[in-house]
């Protein structure tokens, strides 16, 4: 009786462990992306994997992520009001994105992200350190709550160098840049978006959900509860090194 006790323990123990450092404690996460892209020159569509990159005028993008969550009832020697509750209990969050692109004046882009979103993390994000859900949002909500994530002007001052490809995504418009350019970002975005890019960590909607893979760890970048903020970025690019700087 008692080892069949300990079993249990260790059991739970290590889901609780595995679920803080992958965000995979009992989860499901599904993505549903659409894109749309209107191309600058008369009807001509875009083909799934295009031969060469088209230059776009506007394009249109929406993704959806649902991630559940949950975990088995455990035993805990020590519980307060900020532990995981002992009963066990599953949450689910559902975020939708609306993103649109439209190029202004020659070098200038305009992006804007309606966000809604709706759900908790487990136990309102308490009791774990690194939280597994990265779109648990400390400030939930039952019913769907739309707000306005980003809404921003990007302009590009071509310096020289190379030209490269650029294809299309959520906040970019395909069509090609210099390798040495000068970059200004004002409006309402993530720091993220500019600063810390990884490749492989960095967007719990489609990489790592746990929130220890959002950015890195030890940079507590100005944000809202919604991970945006207000504010002024200017990037110096080179083919070997760049230079970022904001203002928040």
């Amino acid at each position: 009786m008692a080892l069949r006790k300990l079993m249990t323990i260790q059991v739970s123990t290590i889901m609780i462990l595995l679920a803080s450092v992958l965000g995979a404690c009992v989860s499901a996460q599904t993505q549903v992306a659409m894109d749309y892209a209107m191309p600058a020159t008369g009807g001509a569509k875009v083909g799934p994997e295009p031969t060469e990159v088209q230059w776009q005028s506007q394009n249109w993008h929406m993704q959806s992520t649902i991630i559940g969550q949950g975990y088995p009832s455990l035993n805990a020697k020590y519980s307060g009001a900020n532990s995981l509750p002992t009963a066990g209990q599953a949450r689910e969050t559902v975020s939708l994105d609306f993103y649109a692109g439209h190029r202004l004046w020659h070098g200038a882009e305009f992006h804007a992200d309606l966000l809604t979103w709706q759900g908790f993390g487990l136990h309102g994000t308490l009791g774990v350190d690194d939280f597994t859900n990265g779109e648990a949002y400390k400030v939930g909500t039952r019913p769907p709550h739309v707000d306005i994530a980003r809404f921003f002007i990007r302009q590009t001052i071509k310096l020289g160098g190379e030209k490269e490809t650029v294809p299309s995504d959520q906040l970019t418009l395909a069509g090609n840049q210099d390798t040495e350019r000068l970059t200004f970002t004002v409006g309402r975005y993530s720091v993220k978006d500019i600063f810390d890019i990884n490749t492989y960590a960095n967007d719990p909607r489609k990489q790592f959900m746990n929130w220890a893979f959002v950015a890195n760890n030890a940079w507590d970048y100005p944000a809202d509860s919604l991970g945006y903020t207000t504010g002024v970025s200017a990037e110096l690019e080179r083919p070997k090194w760049a230079l970022r700087c904001c203002s928040m």
